[in-house]
């Protein structure tokens, strides 16, 4: 009678101690989108550019950039003082025009 009442009592207290951590567990070895690093570097851009792309009057500035996520700022502005405005994707590739103001 003891030994299952020792029993009893340690399935309840491991159950009751899963059920605390799982939270825990779960989020501790995550392969979501978040967890990943999202790498930007500026690349060549083709030539002739595509059609979508071509160049706004004001904008002499372009330049291509490649995301590993493929996502993209709206606008950001360098640290030599340029502002580029996102135009337009192609993949893990988007095109940008600035301006410097």
């Amino acid at each position: 009678m003891k030994l299952k009442k020792v029993i009893a009592g340690t399935t309840l207290s491991l159950g009751l101690l899963l059920t605390a951590s799982a939270p825990a567990l779960a989020t501790s070895g995550s392969t979501d989108f978040i967890a990943q690093p999202k790498v930007t570097y500026d690349v060549h851009c083709p030539s002739p550019l595509p059609p979508q792309f071509n160049a706004s009057p004001g904008y002499p500035l372009y330049k291509c950039m490649y995301s590993s996520t493929g996502a993209f700022y709206n606008a950001y502005t360098d640290l030599s003082g340029v502002t580029w405005y996102f135009k337009g994707k192609s993949g893990y590739i988007a095109y940008y025009e600035g301006r410097i103001y």
